[in-house]
């Protein structure tokens, strides 16, 4: 039986979740798409408009899946869809191997001569914490449009 207007729809938020970690303030999800109501059985659902869905995640056996209603290019959209396929691959614990807190500095890493790039994409100074390994190695402060080399501690 598909919804119809006879047909309660219990949709609840429940935004605690790996994918919105370290996300601040609203998210864009441009314009969209309405009128989408999640169901199943294991799945929880992020952010709504009003009665209607926007981010929901599920699991199916040992996979996990990811809907976003829409999401336009923003830093902070990157970081919540590099968060979702980490979530979607099953590899959350990966996901601070190498890793910067700030959505709008980045880190790049060149494992033969052992060092990092860590670069403020912004137009204002910016700080943010450098993991490696799953530890806080660094905590930076960048300059707009900075890029600093550090040395990799693996």
């Amino acid at each position: 039986m598909c919804f119809s207007l006879n047909t309660d729809k219990y949709n609840e938020l429940d935004a605690n979740h790996f994918i919105l970690e370290d996300i601040e303030g609203e998210i864009d999800f441009g314009e969209g798409t309405s009128r989408v109501y999640a169901q199943g059985k294991n799945y929880q659902i992020l952010a709504m408009d009003g009665e209607y869905s926007q981010m929901v995640v599920n699991e199916y056996g040992k996979g996990h899946s990811v809907y976003f209603a829409g999401l336009p290019y923003s830093p902070q959209n990157c970081r919540i869809l590099l968060r979702a396929i980490y979530y979607a691959a099953g590899m959350e614990k990966e996901m601070k191997h190498y890793y910067v807190t700030n959505v709008d500095t980045e880190v790049t890493v060149f494992p033969k001569s052992k060092k990092i790039a860590v670069i403020n994409n912004s137009s204002e100074a910016r700080h943010t914490d450098v993991y490696i390994n799953g530890n806080c190695v660094y905590e930076l402060d960048l300059e707009p449009g900075e890029m600093r080399w550090v040395d990799d501690v693996e």
